[in-house]
């Protein structure tokens, strides 16, 4: 995967992730999707239980993500994202900054395999403004 490649398949992705919308974000999907976070307790397999991590995530937070740089994978259709977030409730108006990584494997230009790195205790102040 090149590095022109890499770059706009990120800005769709990212674009659907801001965006907060369920069926945007799944557009970028591969049926057999396997997704996992800190917050899923485990992987997320298949769109259906995505949009339902999904659902339950955006009806929570509102966050606005960053890209700040992005490298091909090696030896996988992959992409490796560092990333920073502005996150807020979606109740509230406090926010927290979260830097992360991402592990993408893509099954053409879809994703089959995300996988999200962060440090939870970043939105600790987030549950303490509520």
């Amino acid at each position: 995967m090149n590095q022109q490649t890499v770059d706009r398949l990120q800005e769709r992705i990212l674009a659907a992730w801001n965006s907060q919308d369920v069926s945007r974000v799944l557009d970028c999907y591969a049926a057999d999707v396997q997704y996992l976070d800190p917050d899923t307790g485990g992987p997320v397999n298949g769109k259906d239980a995505l949009a339902h991590h999904l659902e339950k995530l955006f009806g929570n937070i509102v966050a606005v993500t960053t890209a700040r740089s992005a490298f091909p994978a090696v030896g996988v259709e992959g992409v490796t994202v560092l990333w920073t977030a502005t996150v807020r409730r979606a109740a509230g108006n406090a926010e927290v900054q979260v830097d992360g990584v991402d592990f993408v494997r893509f099954d053409g230009e879809l994703i089959d395999r995300h996988e999200v790195y962060f440090d939870r205790v970043a939105l600790m102040p987030l549950l303490e403004a509520a």
